[in-house]
């Protein structure tokens, strides 16, 4: 398969950029963000219980993780122009059913239709759109968009919560709706136009449906996908934990916080260790950061100012972990088909991210304790580590000939 990249459209791809960046600023901060926020009012004002509410959410993730193995095909062939806008207003239907819902059957119908354009506008299109077009460049590109979805929280969280201070949670919901429209619709068909070849295919390439089949491949998206759900399982649930250690809950939500400022410094500094010799390395250090910070937060007992660096360090090993999750297909199979890889390879990791809250409560309910569950998870997650070691320890010499036209 062959894909050539114009390298003479540097300014068209730093607009471009900036407007993926925009994109899952806007995307996260309104699909995914917002819920957490106004999950209590939609439940006082309808009777809905708060779980039932999240369990729509949740359809909607998992929904998402579906879309998306088709639409790295159509990604691959159409480029993130099209898809992205498409997506974006898609999303119109969907808040419309959320935001005027009087039966819960509306409301999980509503996240469906949300969960259909989730994908289109979360991180593997714009990792696909940047893979394309950035080609060598693309760990910057991937850095940036990550970067802008992890303030996604910092912008909307309280911009909900504003506005559900002065408005009804329904037209704070179309409020919502309204400013992702209005806002990426024109950019993204305005700037996302740097030229794009599809995939086409040639003789003697290795195929997808080979590679997906390989044990490697069901080794490397098992291990991550593992590592993901221990990342979002304890991270998410850190708040009770914070109050079964004995610690106030407002300080339990400062450590939440905190949690995200490590999730930026963590993928700020993932670019410094990109190159091949490195990235094991970085790899491993990166499931470690996990392991140690979630054993440190069942064992230590204070005092107080020390759960801040855990929770930068928490923070850091789930961030530069979404980049990693990221790069890794084409660390591992080159980047000639990293989008129809990337839809199958990310489907089960957004599982685990819409499951882990209710998986994180769940296994401390069995086990009797959030502390319990978070040894436990940080016992999975080294098994992750010891997964992503073997998976990537050895590339391929022939598929990497194949697929990387820079090993051509």
């Amino acid at each position: 398969m062959t894909r050539t990249r114009d390298t003479g459209l540097s300014a068209e791809l730093n607009r471009a950029v900036v407007v993926l960046c925009i994109t899952e600023l806007v995307a996260w901060g309104v699909l995914f963000y917002a819920m957490p926020v106004a999950a209590d009012p939609m439940s006082a004002d309808t009777g809905w219980s708060r779980s039932s509410i999240y369990g729509a959410f949740s359809f909607g993730l998992v929904t998402s993780a579906f879309i998306g193995i088709p639409l790295g095909w159509v990604l691959e062939r159409h480029g993130p122009r099209y898809v992205m806008v498409g997506g974006a207003l898609g999303t119109i239907p969907g808040i419309l059913l959320v935001a005027t819902a009087h039966s819960y059957l509306q409301l999980v119908a509503g996240w469906l239709v949300l969960g259909l354009a989730m994908p289109t506008l979360f991180y593997q299109a714009a990792f696909t759109a940047c893979s394309g077009w950035l080609g060598e460049r693309r760990v910057r590109g991937l850095t940036a968009v990550t970067l802008a979805g992890g303030v996604a929280s910092t912008v909307f969280a309280p911009l909900t919560s504003a506005l559900l201070g002065v408005f009804h949670w329904r037209t704070t919901w179309l409020i919502l709706g309204a400013i992702l429209v209005v806002v990426l619709v024109p950019l993204q068909w305005f700037f996302l136009t740097p030229s794009w070849t599809p995939v086409v295919k040639s003789g003697g390439t290795v195929s997808v449906s080979s590679i997906v089949r390989s044990a490697r491949f069901i080794g490397l998206s098992a291990s991550i996908t593992t590592f993901t759900l221990c990342g979002f399982a304890v991270g998410l649930t850190i708040v009770s934990l914070m109050v079964e250690r004995g610690f106030s809950h407002s300080f339990g939500a400062t450590v939440l916080g905190v949690i995200g400022i490590g999730q930026l410094l963590g993928r700020l500094g993932f670019g410094r260790f990109g190159s091949p010799s490195r990235r094991m390395l970085r790899n491993l250090t990166i499931v470690a950061a996990l392991v140690l910070s979630t054993l440190l937060f069942v064992v230590v007992p204070g005092p107080v100012w020390l759960m801040i660096p855990l929770a930068i360090l928490l923070g850091a090993s789930r961030g530069a972990g979404t980049l990693m999750h990221a790069t890794m297909v084409v660390d591992t199979w080159g980047p000639e088909r990293y989008g129809a890889l990337v839809g199958v390879f990310t489907m089960p990791i957004t599982i685990s991210q819409a499951i882990a809250p209710w998986l994180g409560a769940a296994g401390a309910s069995v086990l009797g304790s959030f502390s319990a569950m978070n040894a436990v998870a940080a016992a999975l997650a080294a098994c992750a580590g010891v997964g992503i070691y073997l998976s990537t320890r050895q590339r391929s010499s022939s598929t990497a000939q194949v697929l990387d036209p820079a090993r051509s």
